[in-house]
């Protein structure tokens, strides 16, 4: 009895001292792996979200041609085939499209062309009035000026199918010519007709530079356009001599309703 007395004793000692080594073992853990306590769940940050970083806004360099966006580079333009004598109180010179002739005389306009043995498409210079007798364009002042035409159009009621823009057309030769350039509908001795104008104005030059070509074709012919706007030359004296090749009498051309 005394023996089995002693071996529950022992037995009791090392079951004792085994809960304490188990209690001081979890408790060590636990301290040194202070992580091990919480919940296995991961913790969400509550710190703000970084902001995304702002695209870069192109700036122009300094120095830079607004309007280099609706530049018509030389290259594109087809060739002149002749300048006309002064013309305008010998105020001007103008070339001629390759391809094209001069119209004959006529009080309504300052000179005109057409491609042989057609009526249209023509090319009609005129002279600016009202709203379009805007002041000398330049790099500086086309768009603002342009914003205004737009405004006055619309006033005057006009059919536009493309709206007034500041464009630059570039020369093989010489400074860039500044214009304002616009797309209508307009009636044409009765016939509806599709008109590009360009506004040009350059010191006492000004003018109305006009496409009219049947249907919605008047873009196809935009080059030969470009082409005698840059062409215009300030001259001084001189007037429509003998060797302006057209017919004296006038001729009608269809009159812009």
């Amino acid at each position: 009895m005394q023996k089995n007395t002693l071996i529950m004793a022992a037995v009791g000692v090392w079951v004792g001292a085994g809960i304490i080594f188990l209690v001081w073992f979890l408790g060590g853990d636990s301290q040194q792996n202070p992580e091990s306590a919480t919940s296995p769940q991961a913790e969400t940050s509550t710190q703000p979200a970084a902001a995304p970083t702002p695209a870069a806004v192109p700036v122009a360099a300094p120095g830079a041609d607004p309007l280099q966006a609706t530049a018509i580079a030389a290259a594109s333009l087809p060739a002149t085939s002749s300048q006309t004598p002064p013309l305008d109180g010998g105020k001007l010179a103008i070339e001629v499209a390759e391809g094209w002739e001069v119209m004959p005389r006529n009080s309504s306009y300052v000179v005109g062309m057409r491609q042989p043995n057609l009526t249209l498409p023509q090319i009609i210079v005129k002279k600016a009035t009202g709203y379009l007798n805007v002041d000398s364009l330049s790099a500086a002042n086309a768009a603002t000026i342009a914003a205004g035409v737009q405004k006055a159009l619309l006033d005057d009621h006009k059919t536009l199918t493309q709206e007034v823009a500041a464009v630059r057309l570039d020369r093989v030769a010489g400074d860039p010519v500044y214009v304002l350039r616009y797309l209508r509908k307009a009636k044409l001795s009765g016939v509806t007709a599709d008109v590009m104008t360009l506004v040009y104005s350059r010191d006492d030059l000004k003018y109305e530079i006009e496409m009219r070509a049947q249907g919605d074709t008047a873009s196809q012919h935009a080059n030969a356009l470009y082409a005698v706007a840059a062409s215009i030359e300030p001259v001084a004296g001189g007037g429509i001599g003998e060797s302006f090749a057209v017919p004296a009498a006038e001729e009608a051309a269809p009159a812009d309703e």
